[in-house]
């Protein structure tokens, strides 16, 4: 044999390896792929509608935000909205040759497994685009190569059914660009206050290099890394000739603008965004809120917001401040066990350390410990006393949890519980629009909204509607005349708040503007309970009233909320709606979310109303809510106190808007000695109000047809005698003004003669008195404190 034919098995076996080597390293690969290609997960539904998380946007009437609600903070926007510049940018940064390419960058991902192999790590991934998008609608970012296999594969297969806009579309739309923020709309939002269609090429450059890193490249966390980023984005550019080289400098040279307060109204009315979360939930359901994109308008004016926030605060601190519920906190005898820390339950806990170099105190009730943070309570701590001075070891102090325990192992963290608590509502008079809400004096997202949840007595501040209800039966007028004397009503002994002082005979005017308790009790017992709880019903009270004649006083609770819509109808001429926050709403494609539309009906006459509207204004002009004629502006309105002081209310009404106020503790304590409606919730109405209606003009309410002004005798209500001084005028529903006029002081009525024959006959009824408290000494006979106001 030759050689040259010895050589030539050798050249087929050389050959041969390398082929079987090759037919082998096929085998694998298609091993991998298929084995990888198993569960890959289908990729249709990206080529139909694109449905991510979004961000639900809450609006103030002004269009400005008040709050979002969110899974992840995005907000989708079509390719045709953002500029070409930034989705060239986005490609120089991040994958300069995605146009070309068919999903993946093959010398790329050889340059990573070079530089992977020397490091001995997975340190370089080399994605595309596409590759980025399979990865974050599909995978993990973890670094495993079995997930980097499944990624390369669904960047293959998305190349195959998207076109690259739609690829870019996704990208744009779903990419992480730090702080919260997905999508280059909200990124374009949070860094320059801007839409994306809005940016200039500088603002572009900088967020198209922050999916590279946006906790490293982000502005607000290392400016000059942010600068040799967008530097960096600026020569891809160049070098790609999409840019000329005085469009780079001058981009350069541009300042960025950033945003630092973007939505100045964020958080102003966490109480509003809550409740527009509820009314979205019931039209769309969970799974819509949860995917979210939906834009939510509501009533709230944040001008009058922030003074409803300011006078809730300031009225708050200065009852802290007559009561002494401020630091430092005394020592006091322990007395009963405390009830150990939970949630919803205020405890009176014992400081067991205070620490002033982390300004925390420590705290236990009933075995378990808490930590009050004290940097958080300046409302009890003002003048910003050390721990150890502001709460020494020993001492009691009242708490609440934050937030509900967990199993994370964390202390749990509580609120000092030391003063009162105060809710408002302000409405449209007309439209019934809710234009401010306070639930509290720090409120938060998802807290306790005091304004709707809390069910509480509002004492004398329910009177008028008792007042209404017998001035709509037409049996009774503002001048009609009632006995204000001592009544014994079955085991019920009421009494006025000074139970020394009854007034004798006087007229509904006068005793629902000094709020005489025993007027208002002998009112409803002839017009009877149940006509004043339906009314009530009509007027929007939804709470579970009592239907006794203690309902008269005050003594069924009812929610702030429901004491402004009730007002409200007296100021809107007796129509009553349901109170209206959600003005409009936009699904996420930008159609309108239909709403049912809220009933309106007449719960008094337009007469009625003006009435008990005329006769609140004296409540102002002579009674229990002097302090409001401060407004100079017809207002109308009326305090309510509950017994012992526990809750104390201010509910009135000027043509253009009502406002209810209530103040109390959540445990029911008393708010402390001489609080009550009058000093308690007042000022925080009249500070509302004054501001509230420093650009309205001065309006007197409207009169209504079947009105009618009468001269009368306001000690009998009867029509004045010739030439009678001291008649007043009285305001009276057509037909319902007296006939008869009042006697002159020297002629004695036939009623009065008639009345001492039978006392002379019978003896009357003879009431025994104790010279001390100067109140009935009735044995047996059940006597209930009096409602105050």
């Amino acid at each position: 044999m030759t050689l040259k034919g010895r050589r030539k098995p050798r050249l087929r076996l050389l050959l041969l390896v390398p082929s079987i080597g090759l037919f082998v390293a096929f085998l694998i690969v298609a091993a991998v792929f298929i084995y990888f290609s198993r569960d890959l997960p289908s990729t249709a539904e990206l080529a139909g509608e694109y449905r991510p998380f979004q961000a639900t946007r809450v609006l103030a009437r002004d269009g400005s935000v008040l709050g979002e609600i969110y899974t992840e903070r995005r907000t989708v926007v079509s390719l045709d909205r953002i500029p070409d510049f930034l989705v060239k940018a986005v490609i120089a940064a991040e994958d300069a040759d995605f146009m070309q390419h068919e999903g993946l960058d093959y010398p790329g991902i050889f340059r990573a497994i070079v530089k992977n192999v020397i490091h001995g790590s997975f340190r370089q991934g080399a994605s595309t685009i596409t590759q980025q998008v399979a990865r974050t609608f599909f995978l993990t970012r973890k670094r495993k190569i079995s997930r980097k296999i499944r990624e390369l594969m669904l960047a293959r297969r998305l190349e195959q059914e998207l076109e690259k806009d739609q690829i870019l579309f996704l990208y744009l739309n779903q990419i992480y660009f730090g702080h919260g923020r997905y999508g280059i709309e909200e990124a374009s939002l949070y860094y320059f206050g801007k839409h994306a269609s809005e940016i200039n090429l500088s603002q572009a450059a900088l967020l198209a290099g922050l999916p590279k890193g946006p906790a490293i490249y982000s502005p607000f966390v290392n400016m000059k890394a942010a600068g040799a980023r967008q530097s960096y984005v600026l020569g891809e550019m160049l070098n790609a000739g999409v840019i000329t080289q005085e469009q780079s400098e001058e981009a350069l040279n541009d300042g960025l603008e950033l945003v630092e307060n973007r939505d100045p109204n964020m958080g102003l009315c966490p109480e509003a965004v809550d409740m527009a979360a509820k009314r979205l939930l019931e039209l769309v359901g969970k799974p819509e809120v949860d995917l979210g994109g939906y834009v939510i308008t509501t009533s709230i004016d944040p001008l009058l917001q922030k003074y409803a926030v300011e006078a809730v605060k300031n009225g708050l601190m200065d009852i802290d401040r007559r009561q002494g519920y401020r630091g430092p906190v005394r020592k006091r005898k322990s007395g009963s066990k405390s009830k150990k820390i939970s949630t919803g339950r205020i405890s009176n806990a014992e400081v067991i350390e205070a620490d002033d170099e982390s300004n925390l105190i420590t705290v236990e009730a009933g075995g378990v410990r808490c930590i009050v943070d004290l940097s958080r309570e300046g409302r009890y701590n003002p003048d910003g006393l050390p721990a150890s001075k502001f709460a020494a070891k020993g001492s009691r102090i009242r708490v609440s949890p934050r937030f509900r325990p967990d199993d994370s192992g964390r202390p749990l963290r509580c609120s000092l519980e030391m003063g009162p608590q105060a809710a408002l509502v302000a409405l449209d008079s007309g439209e019934k629009e809710i234009l401010a809400v306070v639930g509290g004096y720090n409120s938060v997202r998802g807290g306790y909204n005091r304004a709707i949840r809390a069910v509480r007595q509002p004492g004398s501040a329910f009177k008028p509607l008792t007042y209404a209800a017998a001035i709509e039966l037409r049996r009774y007028t503002a001048a009609s005349i009632v006995d204000d004397s001592p009544e014994v009503f079955s085991n019920w002994n009421p009494g006025n708040s000074e139970k020394w002082d009854y007034a004798g005979p006087v007229s509904l005017r006068k005793a629902l503007a000094h709020s005489i308790n025993m007027v208002a009790i002998k009112l409803i017992m002839d017009v009877t309970p149940q006509k004043v709880a339906q009314l009530a019903r009509d007027l929007g009270i939804k709470s579970r009233l009592d239907v006794s004649p203690a309902l008269a006083l005050g003594a069924s609770g009812v929610r702030p909320l429901e004491m402004a819509g009730a007002y409200a109808s007296f100021a809107s001429q007796g129509g009553y709606s349901p109170p209206v926050l959600v003005t409009g709403m936009r699904g996420p494609s930008g159609e309108e979310i239909p709403q049912p539309p809220e009933p309106r009906r007449q719960a008094v006459t337009p007469q009625t109303a003006y009435v008990i509207t005329d006769m609140l204004m004296d409540v102002i002009r002579h009674g229990t809510g002097r302090r409001a004629l401060r407004l100079k502006r017809p207002v109308a309105g009326k305090t309510g106190t509950s017994n012992r002081s526990r809750d104390a209310w201010f509910a009135g009404y000027s043509p253009d808007i009502t406002t209810a106020v209530w103040v109390g503790f959540d445990d029911y304590k008393s708010l402390g000695r001489r609080e009550q409606g009058s000093r308690s919730a007042l000022p925080i109405w009249i500070d509302f109000m004054q501001k509230a209606h420093e650009n309205l003009p001065v309006r007197n309410f409207k009169t209504p047809p079947g009105i009618e002004v009468v001269m009368i005798d306001p000690a009998t209500g009867l029509l004045p005698y010739d030439g009678m001084e001291g008649a007043v005028e009285e305001v009276f529903i057509a037909g319902t003004a007296p006939e008869r006029h009042a006697l002159p002081p020297e002629v004695e009525s036939p009623e009065s003669f008639m009345m001492e024959q039978f006392s002379e006959r019978d003896g009357g009824v003879e009431t025994r008195q104790d010279d001390n408290s100067g109140e009935k000494q009735d044995s047996g006979v059940e006597k209930t404190p009096a409602v105050k106001d």
